[in-house]
C-alpha cells in the first residue's frame, strides 16, 4: 500500500489528506473537516461529539497515522469522498458546498497526477 500525504490548506487551516494507491482514493481527515466547517477552537473534542451524536460515522471511518500539530504521529479518524460528503452532511455550516469542491479538486490533481507517473 502506497500512500502520498498532503495538507491541502482551506482558509489559512491545513485540511491533512492521504492518497492511497491501491484503492485509488484520498482519506480526509475527518477532525481537520470538522474545524474547517466550524472555526472550533477544539476540533477533538467537536469530531468526537458529531460521532457520538451520529454513530453511523464510525462505521464509514478508517484510521491511518496522520502528523499531529505536535509533530508525533497518531491514528487519526479519516473518510474517503463517500464518507467525506456524509461528514459534511452531518456538520452545520454555511461553508459546506465550498469545502466539497475542495475533495473534488484533489481527485482531479491525483489522476493527473497517475497519469503524469504513467
Amino acid at each position: 500500500m502506497l500512500y502520498y500525504k498532503r495538507a491541502k490548506n482551506f482558509e489559512n487551516t491545513p485540511v491533512r489528506a492521504v492518497w492511497d494507491d491501491d484503492s485509488h482514493k484520498w482519506w480526509y481527515c475527518a477532525m481537520d473537516v470538522a474545524e474547517v466547517l466550524t472555526n472550533t477552537m477544539n476540533p477533538r473534542v467537536y469530531w468526537a461529539t458529531v460521532k457520538r451524536r451520529r454513530p453511523e460515522l464510525i462505521a464509514i471511518c478508517k484510521q491511518l497515522k496522520l502528523k499531529a500539530r505536535d509533530g508525533k504521529f497518531y491514528n487519526t479518524d479519516v473518510e474517503d469522498d463517500a464518507g467525506l460528503n456524509i461528514v459534511i452532511a452531518s456538520i452545520p455550516s454555511k461553508k459546506k458546498e465550498v469545502f466539497a469542491k475542495l475533495s473534488v479538486e484533489q481527485r482531479k490533481e491525483a489522476i493527473v497526477n497517475r497519469l503524469n507517473r504513467a
